[in-house]
């Protein structure tokens, strides 16, 4: 079972996942290794993380169930769900029970360890299917920048697609500008690269700049950007 854990985190299928840790609660169950009550309580719980992510698999259903939710928008994604609350509780139970296991049970802290690794995988799905669901022109184009990313040779870059605005400064080259969805992206010179709206900036800055973005702490004015020095980048591209 915690090789077929493990296998289970590396596809972050959420409905296999959920599926083996009913079968992990059921077994502990039929063993009597835990307290009756607790197990029938995860048990329950790991029905309800399933109730929220069939509802989230209608997109346009979960979408609006949101907008209901905060009518004022959501900058972030709403964690008060089944599968948050699930995956929390069952991870927290997991860790207390492997502080108590002695260096003689490895097989069984592997057992939990791996346990702990599917769930969590099948949160992060979760976590990219609300985004797509809520934040859709985001996910694009953060996934447009992950392939620009490869093409400069940047392995695992972090992607700020939504940089902070009230008073920070960003200084870097720029290596994108997408005139027509209004964006451009910014290379730090390390993996950091940040997206920036054309319509929040001064100016738009020409591929190949190295220029210092400065966001004002006033909301309503726009980012000043300041050439630093200009140089050509073998990989920008328009």
């Amino acid at each position: 079972m915690t090789n077929i854990l493990r296998d289970a985190s590396q596809d972050g299928d959420v409905m296999h996942i959920l599926r083996l840790e009913r079968q992990c609660i059921t077994m502990a169950q039929h063993l009597k290794s835990e307290d009756s009550k607790l197990l029938d309580d995860q048990l329950s719980l790991s029905g309800e993380a399933e109730v929220s992510f069939r509802f989230l698999q209608d997109t346009e259903r979960y979408r609006q169930h949101i907008d209901v939710l905060f009518p004022n928008g959501v900058r972030d994604l709403p964690r008060r769900e089944g599968m948050y609350t699930f995956v929390n509780s069952q991870t927290a139970h997991l860790r207390s029970g492997k502080s108590h296991f002695t260096a003689q049970e490895s097989a069984r802290t592997e057992f939990y360890s791996a346990r702990e690794l599917s769930l969590h995988a099948a949160l992060n799905t979760y976590k990219h299917l609300q985004r797509t669901a809520l934040f859709p022109a985001v996910v694009s184009v953060e996934l447009e920048v992950r392939a620009l990313a490869r093409e400069m040779g940047i392995d695992d870059p972090k992607i700020w697609a939504e940089p902070r605005t009230d008073g920070q400064d960003y200084k870097g080259e720029i290596v994108h500008v997408d005139e027509e969805r209004g964006y451009l992206v910014q290379h730090n010179g390390k993996k950091s690269l940040f997206v920036h709206q054309l319509d929040r900036l001064s100016k738009t800055p020409e591929i190949g700049e190295n220029v210092k973005v400065s966001y004002p702490k006033d909301q309503e004015q726009k980012a000043t950007v300041e050439t630093v020095e200009r140089q050509r980048s073998r990989s920008a591209r328009r």
